[in-house]
C-alpha cells in the first residue's frame, strides 16, 4: 500500500513538473507577441463585405497560417499542444484541489494572453505564478517546482 502511494505521488509531481516547464515555455513565448490591434476601417470595411464569403475566410486562414510557419517554423503550435497535452494529465494524478483550481486559472490566463497582451495582462503573470507556485508548495509537492526550473531559466535568460 504504501509502495503505490509513493508510485502515485512520484507520478503526480513528475505530471506537475512537465506542466510546469510547458506552462512557462509558452507563457513566454506568447508574451513577446505584439499587442494585437484593433481592426482598421478598411479591415472592418472587409469584414462587412467580402469576408462574410467562406471562401475568403478559409483563403485568408490558409494564407495566415502560411505566413506564420514562414516566421516561426513549422511547429509554431507545439508547445501549446504539449501543455494541453500535460494539462489534461493532471486530471488523473490526484491533485489537490487548491492547485487544480490555480492550474485552471493559469491555464484560462494562457487562453486569454493569446488575445489579450495589454501591459495590463502582462503584469498579471507574476503574481498568478507566485500563487500556483505557492498552492503547490503547501500542498507538498516541493519538488515538482524544482524539476521545472531549468525550463524557468531557459526563459527568463532569453527574455
Amino acid at each position: 500500500m504504501a509502495r503505490r502511494a509513493e508510485e502515485l505521488r512520484r507520478e503526480r509531481r513528475k505530471a506537475l513538473a512537465l506542466y510546469l516547464g510547458r506552462l512557462t515555455i509558452v507563457i513566454a513565448f506568447i508574451r513577446d507577441f505584439p499587442e494585437e490591434l484593433g481592426p482598421s476601417w478598411r479591415e472592418r470595411a472587409r469584414a462587412a463585405t467580402i469576408e462574410r464569403s467562406a471562401r475568403i475566410r478559409m483563403s485568408d486562414w490558409v494564407y495566415s497560417q502560411k505566413q506564420l510557419r514562414e516566421v516561426f517554423g513549422p511547429d509554431l503550435y507545439r508547445p501549446l499542444h504539449q501543455l494541453i497535452e500535460s494539462y489534461s494529465q493532471l486530471r488523473f494524478v490526484g491533485l489537490d484541489p487548491p492547485v487544480w483550481h490555480e492550474v485552471v486559472r493559469n491555464i484560462e490566463y494562457v487562453e486569454r494572453l493569446g488575445h489579450d497582451r495589454s501591459p495590463e495582462a502582462l503584469e498579471e503573470w507574476g503574481p498568478m505564478r507566485r500563487r500556483l507556485l505557492d498552492v503547490i508548495r503547501e500542498s507538498g509537492d516541493q519538488v515538482a517546482i524544482e524539476a521545472a526550473e531549468p525550463a524557468e531559466a531557459l526563459t527568463t535568460d532569453a527574455s
